[in-house]
């Protein structure tokens, strides 16, 4: 993931501007899932803003879009973008200090982040700790806090979120010379609790059993989905006066006609859905498409996909094309064409469940 330091007495300021978020109203010590827009409404990514200090956020983004984040984030900050395109006098005033955190020449601030999820991610921390006051301040973390601790004979910080749906978790944003040992420390003091290593296809399943959004997916990508698609339009803080991207996505909303839903493949031995399969209802009609799809601790296929809105009330009949997306098919075959021996697409049965767990 990119890590960028947002610095200053405009902090809180600039990230009202350039978030979705309220920054102004996040207490320190605290954080907020948020979105970055561009002046049209389209949304460049999704992110967690976390308040250090008064003064000192940071800013976690994702790993593919750190550079292209980056170059935004300080073309705004340098007055080089516009930022409300039905106002071409709309100026940025508040102008900060930006530090890329993965950066080699911020030295001693830089960060890398390991994310140790599940119900036993207290617990490891907490024998982690060297006094009692560290494991204190682990126990009383609430969903969302952030705090700067001492863990392992290394000073950084400990946030209680994640993106696996897990009730309780953590990401640690620990110097790049430290990430090792605190890795390694990390599984063997976590050995018999069941702590293993975990890559992204995990993360990947974990997070769509838990209907959360991956930029790519339900968020931007081939489909250019917004917040509100995603269903996440909450966190587009409407009642700020201004924010970059306000008015487009306000427009968007107006005439939305579809959102992203949960879905489960209640056909046996279905094929492996992927993002992109066409869906049709139950009459033929194309409705929408898959976005993101994996098995759950169940063995269920289970998936997210965007469709009309008349199809998307929870237990709704879908018909998924599971597959084809990723099969080279022959051209469509008329019914009175068929023989013996032919063989076409048949979708697979699928119901709308409710979204998040």
């Amino acid at each position: 993931m990119g890590v960028f330091s947002i610095e200053g007495p405009k902090a809180s300021e600039f990230l009202d501007l350039v978030t979705t978020a309220n920054a102004s109203r996040l207490g320190v010590g605290r954080s907020a899932y948020t979105y970055l827009l561009d002046a049209t409404g389209h949304t460049l990514d999704d992110l967690i803003i976390y308040r250090l200090q008064t003064e000192h956020y940071l800013a976690v983004v994702n790993a593919s879009n750190t550079d292209k984040d980056w170059a935004w984030l300080n073309g705004v900050n340098e007055h080089r973008y516009a930022i409300e395109p039905n106002d071409p006098w709309a100026k940025v005033t508040a102008v900060v200090t930006l530090r890329n955190l993965k950066d080699d020449a911020e030295a001693d601030r830089r960060r890398l982040d390991l994310a140790l999820q599940g119900p036993e991610s207290r617990k490891v921390l907490q024998r982690l700790a060297h006094d009692e006051e560290t494991k204190r301040i682990i126990r009383r973390m609430r969903s969302f806090d952030v705090r700067t601790v001492n863990l392992g004979g290394t000073d950084l910080e400990i946030a209680r979120t994640g993106y696996t749906g897990e009730k309780i978790g953590y990401e640690i944003f620990v110097h790049p010379e430290a990430a090792a040992d605190l890795w390694t420390n990390i599984l063997q003091t976590g050995e018999d609790l069941g702590v293993k290593p975990a890559g992204l296809g995990a993360r990947d399943s974990t997070r769509t059993e838990a209907g959360l959004p991956l930029y790519g997916h339900e968020l931007a990508g081939p489909l250019d989905l917004s917040p509100g698609d995603a269903g996440f339009g909450s966190f587009v803080k409407m009642y700020k006066p201004f924010f970059i991207g306000r008015s487009g996505f306000h427009s968007r909303e107006k005439s939305r006609k579809s959102r992203v839903v949960r879905f489960r493949i209640t056909d046996d031995r279905a094929p492996i859905a992927r993002q992109g399969d066409p869906i049709v209802d139950r009459r033929g009609a194309w409705i929408g498409t898959v976005t993101s799809s994996a098995l759950d601790v169940h063995d269920n296929q289970i998936g997210m996909a965007h469709i009309a809105l008349r199809s998307s009330e929870e237990s709704s009949a879908l018909y998924i094309y599971a597959g084809v997306s990723a099969r080279r098919t022959a051209a469509p075959i008329a019914p009175q064409d068929l023989q013996e021996g032919t063989r076409i697409p048949v979708p697979s049965n699928a119901m709308v469940i409710s979204r998040f767990q």
